[in-house]
């Protein structure tokens, strides 16, 4: 099947018409309902009806297009997955959400490479959810996330601990005034169904939201204020004088784990059990104790 037949069908049914989804194409409305045709031929049935109030799917092209987005996104997966530079000879496709890309993950992948110039790296990010669900699907070989699933076809790994510490752009301020004056709730997700800064969160009424850790960190640096943010992701800005650990105040960490599928280790095309060993034992080592790659 053509693939630009299924994206041109996906294209008329949010528009709702022809003529509007043959403008977003720069192509001529004969040459969609063309494609159309070819389409409905090739699956032999009919996808729209054409009257005067529109076009409107068809049942049969309701039930078309869930499987048509399917499709489509599968088919963008696959092409990510199969365009490999001549001269790699393995490749590891990685996500995690960006506080540990920033605070462990980055670093780690760097080195991997650097041991490997062979080694073609994919680098992707999302929400625990969406990562986890991308690498159930084959579509990434490994993740790293906060909480890790409870599922027989995923083999996990502790890497280590994040850090999180309260630090403010105001050397002298105290816990209670960091909370209460220009706070950033940055969301670090739940340890077993409890909010991690359920406590001090309650104290006051932050203005400021964000669930992106390096849009918090950003924002401290721009507008001024506090936040609870990652020790590793700050420790330059504290250096430079730039944030302030606020003394006294309560900290929290969370567990990096590493994920991938079991049946992965058995796949040597892309990648081997040396390949997942080494990479943990990179994390590992950055998570504790900073070290590098030797």
């Amino acid at each position: 099947m053509d693939i630009n037949l299924l994206q041109t069908f996906i294209l008329v049914a949010k528009e709702g018409g022809f003529r509007s989804a043959a403008e977003k194409q720069f192509l001529t409305p004969s040459a969609i309902s063309s494609r159309i045709r070819l389409l409905e031929n090739e699956i032999g049935a009919q996808l729209f009806e054409r009257g005067q109030f529109g076009t409107h799917l068809t049942l049969s092209g309701e039930r078309l297009l869930d499987h048509a987005e399917d499709m489509l996104a599968t088919w963008n997966r696959i092409r990510k997955d199969v365009v490999i530079p001549k001269q790699a000879r393995k490749v590891l496709a990685i996500g995690a959400t960006d506080t540990i890309w920033q605070a462990i993950l980055l670093d780690a992948v760097s080195q991997m490479q650097q041991h490997d110039p062979t080694l073609a790296l994919r680098m992707e990010t999302g929400t625990a959810e969406s990562l986890t669900r991308e690498v159930l699907e084959g579509s990434l070989d490994a993740i790293c996330i906060f909480e890790a699933p409870d599922l027989p076809v995923i083999q996990g790994e502790v890497i280590g601990d994040i850090q999180f510490i309260l630090v403010s752009t105001n050397p002298l301020a105290s816990e209670s005034e960091a909370m209460a004056q220009h706070f950033v709730q940055v969301d670090w997700g739940k340890n077993r169904g409890q909010s991690l800064l359920e406590i001090p969160a309650s104290k006051t009424h932050p203005m400021t939201r964000t669930s992106v850790g390096w849009l918090g960190l950003q924002w401290l640096l721009k507008n001024g204020g506090s936040a609870y943010l990652p020790q590793s992701l700050v420790a330059p800005y504290i250096a430079s004088n730039m944030l302030f650990p606020v003394k006294n105040a309560p900290t929290f960490k969370r567990t990096v784990y590493l994920l991938h599928p079991i049946q992965a280790r058995n796949n040597p095309s892309k990648h081997g059990e040396s390949d997942f060993k080494l990479l943990s034992q990179v994390l590992v080592n950055i998570a504790n104790n900073g070290e590098h790659l030797r």
